[in-house]
């Protein structure tokens, strides 16, 4: 049996105020960039393996924590489309009944020229794949203590995801509506390769560190 963590960390605070950021390459504020610091204050960066997300609210924060980091497309947010780097009053005033729709139903009713759920979904769960397949790459059984881990710096819509791969709840639809995921969250995911080759994740919550 092989074990493996993957500790996923939201981005701070970002510059431009109330806006569906998306792909949209916003930087972190000051406030931002000092609430990653301490979320990652207990970690030993030299046990971790670092993946980051391309995009500057990430990626910036992740060359300064380690110049060696992966940077995966893959781990981008969710692509609003017409809609990203809007504000959400601007979103709310014109196009209110579309806004609805999609908050109801993101799978059913995607942003205008936006990325699908599904087409979403499948990107995420590749680059969590493959971040476990590099984890567990030639490596014999392991203790606890020393767990092979990454630390993988993305947005709230990845984390989601990967919520949703862990509970296996198909369209997690509430992980993206009800669930408040703060600025530099951090959750953590246990990994469990079974004698056949099954891999199990397992939520870790709250964190225990």
């Amino acid at each position: 049996m092989k074990n493996a963590r993957l500790i996923l960390l939201r981005h701070g605070e970002c510059e431009g105020g109330q806006i569906l950021r998306g792909l949209t390459n916003v930087l972190l504020s000051e406030k931002g960039e000092q609430q990653m610091w301490d979320a990652v204050s207990r970690f030993d960066a030299k046990a971790l393996m670092v993946y980051t997300s391309p995009l500057k609210r990430c990626f910036h924060f992740a060359e300064k924590y380690d110049d060696q980091g992966i940077v995966m497309p893959s781990l981008a947010e969710f692509d609003f489309g017409d809609w990203d780097g809007k504000a959400f009053k601007t979103i709310f005033e014109q196009e209110p009944e579309a806004f609805s729709a999609f908050w109801d139903d993101p799978w059913k009713t995607p942003p205008p020229n936006g990325e699908p759920m599904e087409v979403f979904e499948m990107r995420v769960t590749g680059a969590i794949t493959q971040i476990i397949d590099d984890l567990l790459a030639n490596t014999e059984e392991v203790v606890e203590d020393l767990q092979p881990t990454a630390l993988v710096i993305t947005h709230a819509g990845v984390i989601r995801q990967v919520m949703a791969l862990a509970l296996h709840l198909e369209k997690g639809h509430s992980l993206y509506r009800e669930f408040d995921l703060p600025y530099a969250a951090v959750v953590e995911i246990n990994v469990i390769e079974d004698d056949h080759g099954r891999r199990h994740l397992r939520l870790q919550w709250p964190n225990s560190h």
